[in-house]
């Protein structure tokens, strides 16, 4: 059965929030100079005709065009716009929720333990080619189905070195029955 909830979400390309049920603008439809600062701001992803800009997102990005035209800025220093300032900022990057006034836990940690480390490899897997930053969270519903998957995934790796650490017992055999060549009628010649 297919996961329709996964399916059908729509994504901001720079905020990650699900705009589903939000006011979005395809991402390659709007100004050329717009585009091209959402294009360095989500790099080293790519724009498609299927990505989508969320309002928040698209008024950050003509704001920050507009102050460039203002200050009579070449279009080269408008590439150089730095790491991507979010519309969205409090969103789980993983299902697009908002995590405002959601519990969430923080993707990087000073010290992580092993399981912890395990999450972020996933998380960041998910993620690429995006970057995590110190300041990205997950909601706690995306944190916990990912503790899930790593800690299946360690007790299935377990299982199958014990499996293949165990001593193989050999296959019980057929007691073998000798059989006498058949001589079909020929009598030995001597």
């Amino acid at each position: 059965m297919v996961n329709r909830a996964k399916s059908n979400r729509i994504m901001c390309i720079n905020c990650n929030l699900c705009i589903n049920k939000l006011r979005r603008y395809p991402a390659l439809e709007l100004d050329k100079k717009i585009t091209s600062l959402l294009s360095e701001w989500v790099y080293p992803q790519i724009i498609t005709q299927d990505d989508v800009v969320c309002e928040a997102c698209k008024d950050l990005a003509m704001a920050k065009v507009n102050v460039f035209i203002k200050q009579e800025v070449t279009d080269d220093d408008c590439q150089q716009a730095g790491p991507s300032p979010r519309g969205h900022t409090n969103v789980c990057p993983l299902c697009g929720i908002s995590i405002l006034r959601r519990q969430s836990n923080k993707i990087l940690s000073d010290n992580p333990s092993e399981l912890h480390q395990a999450i972020y490899d996933i998380i960041q897997n998910r993620l690429a080619p995006r970057q995590i930053t110190e300041s990205d969270r997950v909601c706690h519903a995306c944190w916990l189905r990912t503790r899930r998957q790593v800690l299946r995934i360690n007790s299935l790796a377990k299982s199958l070195l014990s499996i293949k650490d165990a001593p193989q017992e050999p296959a019980p055999q057929e007691p073998a029955t000798l059989t006498e060549p058949s001589t079909s009628g020929s009598t030995p010649a001597g």
